[in-house]
């Protein structure tokens, strides 16, 4: 946080974690930021310390189509992989994210710290 008492999230932050580097404008990143936020507003409203994000990256998806995508498997900092997954394959996989993303959302909504601790959505205290 550089001015204490604002928090931007998803798109409109420019944000870094230690294990990703500065991160990318993405559905990726916008829903474990924004639940990092909520999590250091309510830590601060308690009078507590908000823990420092951790984030990191898995994979990247794209989606050409309903049975067409592109997936490719990322270091923690968004560097590519040899693995990769292309037609329907990746097609299904990336509806997979989608579904997930859509899961999450409601148990977030109620509480904003179960972000971190749903798979695929690592923060907190993580390393490497």
């Amino acid at each position: 946080m550089s001015r204490p008492g604002v928090y931007a999230v998803g798109d409109a932050a420019a944000i870094t974690s230690p294990l990703a580097g500065p991160l990318r404008m993405a559905c990726a990143t916008a829903l474990p930021t924004a639940s990092h936020a909520a999590s250091a507003i309510i830590a601060e409203a308690r009078g507590g310390e908000p823990k420092p994000l951790a984030f990191r990256y898995v994979l990247q998806c794209v989606s050409l189509g309903r049975r067409d995508g592109l997936v490719q498997f990322v270091r923690a900092d968004d560097t590519p992989r040899d693995l990769v997954l292309r037609g329907a394959t990746a097609a299904r996989v990336k509806e997979q994210v989608v579904r997930s993303t859509l899961r999450v959302l409601q148990p977030a909504a109620r509480r904003p710290d179960a972000v971190g601790h749903l798979p695929g959505m690592l923060m907190g205290d993580q390393n490497g």
